[in-house]
């Protein structure tokens, strides 16, 4: 029989640390290990800025290294977490330091530079010679290039036709998605709503690949079963989203709006069992008037300001603020608390599809890019 400490060890939460060595991460081979140093080093030297929160950046790259090694993806996997971003931000820095015409060029030519490091490091350590080219080609596959949009990247990772770079980038991605969700503390409500959208619309595209590559096990009782570690990173993404959505509705209560709580989940509720799981969560109904049309159009909503159509998700919101402001006229809100009922029930309802994940066969549908893009994937094909 599992013992209670060991299903915690297993369901509980992945808290970020503000470590920025690479020493705990140091379990493998000799030369292994001198690799972890290297990689490290190349970020450490950048001297990149801080992050938003404050925190060094160093800790963010050490941050996914460690949820990896903690969901026992594979050495390779670790490594790329630690250089992850170093592509974009080296780019960034450059760009900021000096007159560039040709971003494209200084994005191939930091590639070119970065491959020939590691293939190097990697002789010298008698490293396998496919090491470096798998490296690049997962950290190349993570990286958004200045001329696309934000997300043409991620719809290229879901689109991959190399399973086992797909594999390691989508792995890496959720381990740096899990460490950005957890690090919101200078965003307001609005914008942690949008950093928490963006691993919904994540974590919905790889639930779609865990369910076509046969690696869903999420009813399976038998939490010890659980080997596979693009599931396990899965659902401790999940979690932190979950968090974080919660976490927006607590702050948006707190500016006045109790007494609205209770009709916005009591409508949730029926929204959902009159809208089947909330497969029209990407719809709006402009003849209807009905309270449940409160939970209409989210996905669209804040689909729109993902794919940068800031008008669109401008007019959006505050058609919603409107139609608030009539629906709860009687308690004389201010426009603050107004936005704070809007940032709510979005974040409330979003939560709610976030836990929905744990049904092996729920996916949100026309939603993002990828194979669920609902905008026939132009941000991958332009």
């Amino acid at each position: 029989m599992t013992s209670p400490k060991k299903v915690f060890k297993e369901i509980e939460h992945w808290k970020p640390s503000d470590e920025i060595t690479v020493n705990h991460l140091l379990n493998y081979s000799k030369q292994k290990n001198k690799l972890l140093v290297f990689l490290h080093d190349l970020v450490k030297v950048e001297n990149f800025p801080d992050r938003k929160d404050g925190q060094p950046h160093l800790t963010h790259p050490i941050n996914v290294a460690t949820y990896l090694q903690r969901a026992n993806a594979d050495f390779l996997d670790v490594a790329v977490g630690l250089i992850h971003d170093r592509l974009e931000d080296k780019v960034d820095a450059v760009i900021a330091s000096s007159q560039i015409d040709d971003v494209a060029q200084l994005e191939t030519d930091l590639t070119t530079e970065l491959e020939v490091m590691i293939s190097e490091k990697c002789q010298s350590l008698e490293l396998p010679s496919t090491y470096p080219r798998s490296l690049i080609a997962t950290t190349e596959l993570l990286t958004r290039h200045k001329r696309h949009k934000y997300y043409r990247s991620l719809g290229e990772m879901f689109s991959s036709a190399d399973s086992t770079i797909q594999g390691r980038a989508i792995r890496v991605k959720l381990a740096d998605r899990m460490h950005n969700i957890q690090s919101l503390s200078a965003f307001n409500e609005k914008e942690k709503i949008y950093q928490a959208f963006k691993n919904l619309f994540i974590l919905n595209n790889v639930k779609s690949y865990l369910m076509e590559t046969g690696q869903v096990t999420t009813t399976d009782l038998m939490i010890t079963r659980r080997k596979n570690a693009t599931e396990k990173l899965f659902r401790k993404c999940m979690k932190a989203t979950y968090d974080a959505f919660l976490s927006v509705c607590h702050d948006s209560l707190d500016k006045g709006i109790k007494d609205i709580e209770p009709y916005i989940q009591v409508f949730y509720h029926k929204y959902e069992n009159q809208s089947r799981k909330m497969k029209k969560i990407s719809d709006w109904d402009n003849q209807e008037a009905h309270p449940l049309k409160l939970f209409d159009g989210i996905v669209k909503k804040y689909d729109a300001r993902l794919h940068k159509e800031t008008a669109e998700f401008e007019r959006r919101q505050q058609r919603e603020v409107n139609f608030c402001g009539k629906l709860f006229s009687d308690f004389e809100l201010t426009p603050e608390q107004l936005e704070a009922i809007v940032d709510y029930k979005d974040a409330y309802l979003m939560k709610e599809v976030t836990g929905k994940f744990y049904d092996e066969k729920y996916v949100v549908r026309n939603f993002g890019c990828g194979k669920l893009c609902s905008r026939n994937r132009t941000c991958v094909s332009e």
